[in-house]
């Protein structure tokens, strides 16, 4: 194995010391006179095209080459990698108990405003849903620090791990996108299914889709996502985008924006980037006419048809944006929200934001 590997980096930097001298002939094929006739643009692609078939990452830090045509993040997000390969320390058992002290004390602030459940969703890191497409050196470990977090979550987490390993075994289709961090609309069907059989277990009043919602009617082709970007493959990878029945549910929605009220957006239900500032999204047909304050991340892309779905007036926004200066709170008293979700994915979980305490004192 040591021989494999380092025959594979000779042979990267032998391919790598040729296209550096042949830099400005192939910009100048590709694109004619340049006056940058040294932009490593395209030689950095075409190198990538070759050492990704070797699992050789042009780009070590933002994105690793795994098996069977899978990428994975790396360690210049949070350290993701180095995170989740290494085992839980008394220092992380600290940081979890502040965790769910802090969830503790949002919660019953939260109630005392009328919300009827305050629930966090953490959503897996791929290579804790995929470990076999990990690289050997990377493996996840089984006791790590999110495991502090989970293992014992209190009220208020949502462990998502066992819901979409089960749903992985039994689905050909991927949960989650090889050339990209996100899960796509299998995986996100599949982890609020989890947070309606939370919501049934704490006998919450909420209807929830039928499972006909979450059939699959398609798989079409998409171009390479994130981690392709980052080693220049996005057009040399493609991903399955496994579509489900709730695309097609029969309601028209209304994106506007929170503060001046302005109409952003109308038209039948679609996903929806993470917002920076407040957007509220209405659904004439949604099965609940319920108010919700969704704190997300880009994880909630893909869920969000499925909120749309499910509730009539959906307030949304990225939840670090919410955790400072009283902002969760003002909207709490502004919107009369009857729940409060947050959707995170694993990397960010631990974030110092979701170990403040809410200020002591009560807006007006």
């Amino acid at each position: 194995m040591q021989n494999y590997n380092r025959t594979s980096i000779l042979i990267f930097f032998a391919v790598t010391a040729a296209l550096m001298s042949a830099i400005p002939m192939m910009n100048l094929s590709s694109s004619g006179f340049s006056n940058n006739l040294y932009s490593f643009d395209l030689a950095l692609r075409f190198t990538s095209r070759i050492v990704h078939n070797w699992g050789i990452s042009v780009d070590p830090p933002q994105a690793v080459v795994g098996t069977e045509g899978w990428l994975h993040l790396g360690d210049y997000y949070r350290a993701t990698i180095s995170d989740d390969r290494r085992h839980a320390t008394e220092a992380d058992l600290a940081e979890a108990a502040r965790l769910k002290a802090a969830a503790l004390a949002w919660g019953h602030k939260l109630r005392r405003r009328g919300v009827q459940a305050y629930l966090i969703l953490v959503g897996p890191n791929k290579s804790s849903i995929y470990p076999e497409t990990v690289p050997v050196w990377a493996q996840p470990s089984q006791n790590g620090p999110i495991d502090a977090l989970l293992i014992n979550p209190g009220p208020h987490y949502v462990d998502l791990r066992a819901a979409l390993i089960g749903e992985k075994r039994d689905t050909p289709l991927p949960l989650y996108y090889p050339s990209d961090t996100h899960w796509n609309m299998l995986g996100a069907g599949t982890a609020f299914r989890s947070l309606s059989d939370r919501a049934k277990d704490m006998g919450l009043p909420i209807r929830w889709p039928s499972r006909e919602v979450y059939a699959i009617t398609g798989s079409p082709k998409r171009q390479g996502g994130d981690l392709a970007r980052f080693l220049h493959l996005e057009a040399d990878l493609s991903d399955a985008d496994p579509q489900l029945s709730v695309n097609d549910w029969p309601t028209t929605v209304i994106q506007r924006d929170w503060t001046s009220g302005q109409i952003l957006n109308t038209g039948p239900i679609s996903q929806i980037q993470s917002p920076s500032s407040p957007l509220l999204v209405e659904s004439s047909g949604a099965l609940n006419d319920a108010k919700v304050l969704w704190l997300r991340d880009s994880f909630g892309v893909a869920m969000s048809p499925f909120m749309a779905a499910t509730f009539s007036n959906v307030l949304q926004l990225r939840w670090d944006q919410a955790y400072s200066d009283n902002v969760l709170l003002e909207l709490v008293r502004s919107f009369k929200p009857d729940y409060v979700f947050v959707t995170v994915v694993q990397r960010d979980a631990r974030s110092a934001q979701f170990t403040a305490l809410p200020p002591a004192h009560e807006l007006p």
